[in-house]
């Protein structure tokens, strides 16, 4: 037979029926009666609960400012220029680090390997930074004369050969 379900008879029902198929007068007849016409099929069962939240373990917001800290120490340390700002922002990183850590620990932060991650590059910052503070401190105290003989030298030169003349006198007497 061909023709249509019969309202309210589901494919699958567990009933164990077979299909009816009627004809389309029989059809429209139902659904003029608006039997067994729905929009949405219909579900058997209880309703799904929604999906519970995720329980996230809390991050720590010191960890990710001590690594931002720590890298940013550790570029201005190896600029050389800013060697001393690399000096103090390690000796920032590395106390703030320390306090991430044990905050982290103590409730449970997640991201504890970003904190520890700042400390390294903290320290790495000091030991740059210390490297460089040493060698230019020793560069000047070995060169004292030499620096304040370019200095008078440059103070009386009157054209450009003379600033030429005391430059590479200056590069010549300098010892490293």
């Amino acid at each position: 037979m061909t023709g249509w379900p019969v309202p309210g008879d589901h494919a699958g029902a567990k009933s164990g029926r077979q299909r009816e198929f009627v004809s389309a007068e029989v059809f429209a007849n139902h659904a003029k009666k608006g039997q067994g016409m729905t929009s949405t099929p219909e579900y058997s069962g209880p309703a799904q609960p929604p999906d519970a939240p995720s329980t996230a373990r809390p991050r720590n917001g010191l960890g990710v400012a001590v690594l931002v800290l720590g890298v940013a120490s550790l570029v201005a340390a190896l600029s050389f220029v800013f060697f001393p700002l690399g000096f103090l922002g390690g000796i920032i990183a590395v106390i703030l680090g320390i306090i991430a850590i044990t905050r982290g620990r103590r409730k449970g932060a997640t991201n504890s390997g970003q904190a520890v991650a700042g400390i390294v590059c903290g320290v790495l910052a000091l030991i740059t930074a210390v490297t460089f503070g040493v060698r230019v401190g020793t560069l000047v105290a070995r060169n004292t004369s030499v620096f304040t003989r370019f200095d008078n030298c440059i103070a009386t030169a009157g054209n450009r050969s003379e600033v030429s003349s005391c430059i590479a006198r200056f590069s010549n007497d300098i010892r490293p």
